[in-house]
């Protein structure tokens, strides 16, 4: 019995350090997408003529790792 208490407080550890993770990571994210955002405000508001806003509809990650953003 005592190596099954063992097991499952070792798993749920495991666990909790995954969904930790997980949050961490897209949080990270979030942060980058954000920044990004900014960034692309500020160079169509300098460089485009009659630019009122811009509203970001999908943010994906192409396979060279850079990102697409349409909107």
């Amino acid at each position: 019995m005592k190596k099954k208490y063992i097991l499952i407080i070792v798993v749920v550890i495991i666990i909790g350090l995954v969904v930790i993770a997980y949050a961490h990571n897209k949080q990270i994210k979030d942060h980058y997408i954000e920044t990004q955002e900014k960034r692309i405000d500020l160079f169509f508001k300098y460089n485009l003529n009659h630019y009122h806003s811009m509203k970001v509809t999908s943010f994906k990650k192409n396979p060279m790792g850079g990102y697409f953003i349409k909107g």
